[in-house]
């Protein structure tokens, strides 16, 4: 159901389509109301018991303000509200208190019909599920089938419990087998000095864990390759590959690097440059543009994901690698201060960041991880930020 749009862009005319329409009867993933009641607890509870049903399954639809029969929308009845920004406000408090853990990347809209409203309520797979329904002590778990919702057993929520577990599992084995790979100069895309320094940049969806999951029509992707340039790197050319779509910027001078993103079918991308580091004569990390660099790419890259639907929570993962004896440039002209330390090791592997919502702050996000850059190079964080920890640049 509404493959082809985005959730902003559902309208009325989409709404009236669903009517008496089999194809949309209520299953797994699409369920209908007829009101929208949360003025008492238990209605609350019925609430969060659909929406935490959804993420504990395969995510979907809820529809407020639709009657049905049978499963079969029949009509729209409308809801009537005060205010539609406040009303989401009141909804959405509702959600973050009431579930735990949180549910990222629900989504609620009231879509204008005649003279009313229909609530919309997209809710996502959730990969760090079982969600519980804690409100007033509720303190249930529920899972989907076609016929509705209900109570997970002990069994149900042990498959939930290890599959989170082994979400992150796979994404961290994921993240070590590609950097083994081009630590070895072993099957990339493009060819690279096995000894120069690099920046590595991994992005991963947490939906990759899935076989049966979301892949990209990589034909269709190869029209938005201009997005995928490497850390702000001049194009120069890209092809279709066995994983999926490879972008890269060569550099022609002496001793110098390049840079790839390969986008795998899976939506996970991977980003290898070994030009920001190698293009002066000294073991340089150039802190003007080093996280900025970093924040315009990964912009760059959620826009596409969120076009084709490669939806979060997301992992970020950044790496530096033969970075032994680095240092870390403070200003334009790269000069250096007699206070800052040199990199003590060969491979600087950084926590990952959850992006959890395309709306999220990424210099907020992506701080933890250009700070702990910045302090193996002796600073206490990156000069990129105000005292108070807000994105300032250079």
């Amino acid at each position: 159901m509404f493959e082809t749009k985005k959730f902003e862009e559902i309208n009325a005319s989409d709404l009236k389509s669903l009517l008496n329409d089999p194809i949309a009867r209520e299953s797994r993933t699409i369920d209908y109301k007829r009101e929208l009641n949360v003025a008492i607890s238990k209605d609350k509870k019925e609430f969060l018991a659909d929406i935490s049903s959804f993420a504990n399954t395969v995510g979907g639809y809820l529809f407020y303000g639709i009657d049905e029969s049978d499963g079969i929308p029949i009509a729209i009845k409308l809801i009537a509200i005060e205010n539609q920004d406040s009303d989401i406000l009141r909804l959405e408090q509702i959600v973050r208190a009431g579930i735990r853990p949180q549910i990222n990347g629900a989504n609620l809209r009231f879509v204008p019909v005649d003279n009313g409203c229909v609530l919309i309520v997209y809710i996502p797979k959730s990969w760090s599920a079982p969600h519980m329904v804690t409100f007033d002590n509720h303190n249930k778990f529920y899972g989907r089938s076609s016929s509705g919702k209900f109570f997970l057993d002990v069994g149900e929520l042990r498959v939930l419990f290890n599959l989170s577990e082994t979400s992150y599992e796979r994404i961290r084995n994921f993240r070590a087998e590609r950097i083994a790979k081009i630590i070895g100069n072993m099957e990339l895309p493009v060819e690279m000095g096995q000894d120069l320094a690099k920046i590595l940049l991994h992005l991963v969806p947490f939906s990759m864990v899935d076989p049966g999951g979301m892949k990209i029509d990589i034909s269709t992707l190869r029209s938005d390759r201009s997005f995928f340039a490497p850390f702000g790197r001049g194009m120069t050319g890209s092809h279709l590959n066995f994983d999926g779509l490879v972008t890269f910027a060569s550099n022609t001078k002496p001793g110098s690097g390049c840079s790839y993103t390969q986008v795998f079918r899976n939506g996970c991308i991977e980003v290898v440059d070994s030009d920001m580091l190698n293009h002066r004569d000294k073991k340089v990390i150039p802190g003007g543009t080093f996280d900025l660099e970093i924040l315009e790419s990964i912009t760059n890259y959620t826009q596409v994901l969120e076009k084709y639907k490669v939806t979060p929570p997301f992992l970020l993962m950044l790496s530096l690698l033969n970075v032994k004896g680095y240092e870390m440039a403070v200003d334009p002209k790269y000069s250096y201060r007699n206070s800052m330390q040199l990199i003590d090791r060969t491979n600087l592997i950084v926590p990952e960041v959850i992006l959890t919502d395309f709306s999220d702050n990424l210099p907020d996000l992506m701080k933890s991880a250009f700070d702990s850059v910045w302090n193996a190079c002796g600073w206490s964080g990156s000069k990129n930020y105000d005292e108070s920890g807000n994105w300032v640049g250079r």
